[in-house]
Formats: C-alpha cells, structure tokens, sequence
C-alpha cells in the first residue's frame, strides 16, 4: 500500500502547499519532468521502514491470538484443528490491539 499510495499522498501534499494551481495530473507530470519518475517516491524510505516493524507486530499478535483460541477449546492440541471463520475474525481483532498500541 505505501507503494501505491504515496505518490498519491505526495502529489496531494505538493498540491496543498504549492502556490500554482495545478490539477492532480499538472502536478504529476510537473514531478516526473524535473525530478524524473522516482521522483513520486521521494522520501518513501521512512514510511517502509516504519511499515515493515509495525506488519510484523500484527502478524505477531495475530499468531498469538489464534493460538490462544486453539487453547481455549478442547480439540485444540489436534494437529488437524481447523478455525471456524468467527474465530479467525475475532483472532484479526485481537491481532489490532499489538498494531495500533506500535502505530499509536
């Protein structure tokens, strides 16, 4: 998403403090002219370095959320022990708790 998205985010951010009065597309090709097309990616790196941690916590916190609901039934020391679909949705909420309390 920050791949996709930031070139958005930087077109818009140069829209709302340039004086001129480019459209979206005036401002894009303004970019890629002087600054070439990896211009639109100037100054991605922080935000995939922040990105990168903050995935992993989810995915961590998602981890311990599915282990702790195959704890909580009796089957679930069953190596073929398989999640219903409420209880994946309720271990993708747990797994925000880790992510917003790094993203906060």
């Amino acid at each position: 998403t920050v791949l996709v998205g930031f070139p958005l985010d930087l077109v818009k951010v140069r829209m709302q403090t340039s004086p001129s009065s480019l459209t979206m597309w005036g401002t894009v090709l303004s970019t890629v002219k002087r600054e070439g097309p990896l211009g639109l990616y100037r100054g991605v790196t922080a935000p995939l370095l922040a990105i990168a941690p903050a995935y992993a916590v989810c995915f961590w916190g998602y981890d311990v959320a599915q282990r702790g609901i195959r704890s909580l039934h009796h089957d679930g020391r069953n190596p073929d022990f398989q999640f219903t679909i409420p209880q994946l949705m309720v271990a993708g909420l747990l797994s925000s708790i880790p992510y917003v309390a790094v993203m906060a």
